[in-house]
């Protein structure tokens, strides 16, 4: 049932590896004392069509019992309040099913809290009423709490946290020597216009990326079978020539974002996560060669 407890966020930030913490506050809206017994948090996303995603872990800032398995906050009178600090352990796909639903938007986050609580009324000149109630808090902004995170704060956000793409969290994201540093910069461009849901500009980085390697590692423009011959002089004939191949496909797959000649390509965020995703595996895969 809605109780007399409210919401209210303060802060997101990442707290430890693979850990984000939401900083929030719950308030008192009525003149009683409200023991906070149990407490379970959920979180959600989506724009019109909300997902669940996971469960959240507690952290009430405030006095506990049992070893945390079960909270005593008390809170006092109207406007009463205390710290609440919510731990999300995410997971790369978790972070994926929220980036591919803002569509090139903000990303929007609902967290739903259910609290057991003993309710202490007082009455003048009586015995005060004591009840357990189940109480859903809601916020400033309605049931259940709404998170909005502008597009540059989450794409900062994954920044921060080093987020790619599930497919990257099983890859190791590429140490790029010296002579792949412009290389490499084209390639962080590639994954920022992803974020923003920007195919074409995401596609054309891509190009640029594999372009400038003739120009970081001879100081001239050269063929890029040159390229190849230097970052893979050891492998056999055979295997130069299947990545070769591999890597002109991919230039002109790439090259639909640039529209330098005929009818642009319409293009799509599938088609950019496929761009940044390949990108990213084949400069890690030549790379280490160059190191070696």
């Amino acid at each position: 049932m809605p109780g007399y407890l409210s919401l209210k966020f303060i802060s997101y930030h990442p707290v430890a590896p693979g850990t984000l913490a939401f900083d929030l506050a719950i308030v008192q809206t009525n003149r009683r004392t409200a023991h906070i017994l149990s407490t379970e948090f959920e979180l959600w996303f989506g724009h019109s069509n909300r997902q669940f995603l996971c469960r959240l872990g507690p952290d009430i800032t405030t006095e506990m019992t049992g070893g945390g398995a079960q909270f005593v906050v008390e809170l006092k009178d109207e406007a009463a309040r205390t710290g609440c600090r919510l731990l999300w352990h995410y997971s790369p796909d978790q972070l994926q099913r929220i980036d591919e639903s803002r569509n090139g938007g903000k990303a929007i986050l609902y967290i739903y809290a259910r609290f057991t609580v003993q309710a202490i009324w007082p009455r003048p000149k009586e015995n005060p009423i004591v009840n357990y109630e189940i109480e859903t808090p809601g916020s400033e902004n309605g049931w259940p709490l709404r998170i909005e995170i502008a597009e540059s704060d989450w794409i900062a956000l994954l920044s921060d946290i080093g987020f790619r793409h599930p497919a990257m969290d099983r890859i190791t994201w590429p140490l790029l020597p010296p002579a792949f540093s412009r290389a490499e910069g084209h390639l962080n461009d590639a994954w920022l216009h992803y974020r923003r849901a920007e195919p074409a500009p995401a596609l054309a980085a891509c190009y640029k990326a594999f372009e400038c390697l003739g120009f970081d590692l001879f100081g001239k423009e050269v063929q890029r079978k040159d390229v190849l011959d230097l970052l893979m002089g050891s492998a056999e004939l055979t295997k130069q020539e299947a990545v070769l191949s591999l890597l002109r496909s991919l230039q002109c797959f790439f090259q639909f974002g640039r529209h330098d000649k005929g009818a642009p390509v319409k293009l799509t965020q599938n088609d950019a996560q496929m761009a940044v995703v390949c990108a990213t595996v084949l400069l890690a895969y030549l790379a280490p060669t160059k190191q070696s």
